[in-house]
C-alpha cells in the first residue's frame, strides 16, 4: 500500500516557485477607525499537479499586515508568516483560480505613533487562521500574476472581557467590559515565478 502511494506521489508533476508583491491590509470584526495600510508579502510555494485542471499549492510567505488609523494617531503594523493551503482550478492553459485555509502565526506587532513606536505583540495571539479566495494568470515563461484575499476567522485579539472602573458623578463603580474581536484582512497584488515548469 505504501509503495503504491509513493508511486502515486511521484508520477504527479511538481514545481515549486518564488512570489511576492503588495499588500492592503486590515484589522476586521470589532476594530473600529481603521483603514487600509499598505504593506508586502514574499515567499516560496510549491505546486503539485493532480490532473489537468487541479492542482494543489501551498505556500509559506512573510506578510506586513495591520490597520491605519481613520485618525491618523496610533497605526498597527503586524508581521505575519501565512501558510496558504490552496486548491487551484485551471480555466484554461494560463488562468485559474484558487481557494483554500490558511494557517498564520502573528511573528511581530508594533504600534505606530509621531511620538513613539511601541512592541505590543503581548496583545494578540500568536495563531490565526482563515480562507483564500484568488486568481492567477501565468504566462508561458512561468511568470505569474495573482491578486488573492485571505479572510482571518481566527480572533486575533488577546483581549479579554471582565469589568474595569469608570467615575461617575466623582463616584468610581465597575462597569462590565465586552471582549474585542479582532479579525485579519488582507488583499495581496503578487508576482511570482515558476522555476522548474
Amino acid at each position: 500500500m505504501t509503495m503504491l502511494v509513493l508511486g502515486a506521489s511521484i508520477g504527479q508533476a511538481q514545481y515549486y516557485g518564488y512570489r511576492g508583491g503588495f499588500n492592503l491590509a486590515n484589522l476586521g470584526a470589532d476594530a473600529e477607525n481603521n483603514s487600509f495600510r499598505p504593506g508586502f508579502h514574499i515567499g516560496a510555494y510549491y505546486q503539485v499537479t493532480f490532473s489537468d485542471k487541479i492542482l494543489f499549492e501551498p505556500e509559506l510567505q512573510l506578510s506586513l499586515q495591520g490597520s491605519n488609523s481613520d485618525d491618523d494617531t496610533i497605526d498597527q503594523s503586524i508581521t505575519m508568516l501565512n501558510i496558504p493551503l490552496l486548491a487551484k482550478y485551471l480555466v484554461n492553459d494560463e488562468l485559474s483560480i484558487n481557494a483554500g485555509p490558511y494557517l498564520g502565526l502573528i511573528m511581530g506587532a508594533e504600534a505606530k505613533s509621531d511620538a513613539d513606536d511601541f512592541d505590543n505583540k503581548d496583545l494578540f495571539n500568536a495563531l490565526d487562521y482563515g480562507l483564500g479566495l484568488g486568481a492567477s494568470y501565468e504566462l508561458p515563461s512561468g511568470i505569474n500574476l495573482s491578486v488573492r484575499y485571505l479572510l482571518g476567522l481566527a480572533d486575533i485579539s488577546d483581549d479579554e472581557s471582565g469589568t474595569e472602573t469608570v467615575i461617575v458623578d466623582n463616584f468610581p463603580i465597575e462597569v462590565e467590559v465586552e471582549k474585542q474581536r479582532i479579525t485579519n484582512q488582507v488583499i495581496q497584488f503578487s508576482v511570482g515565478y515558476l522555476i522548474n515548469k
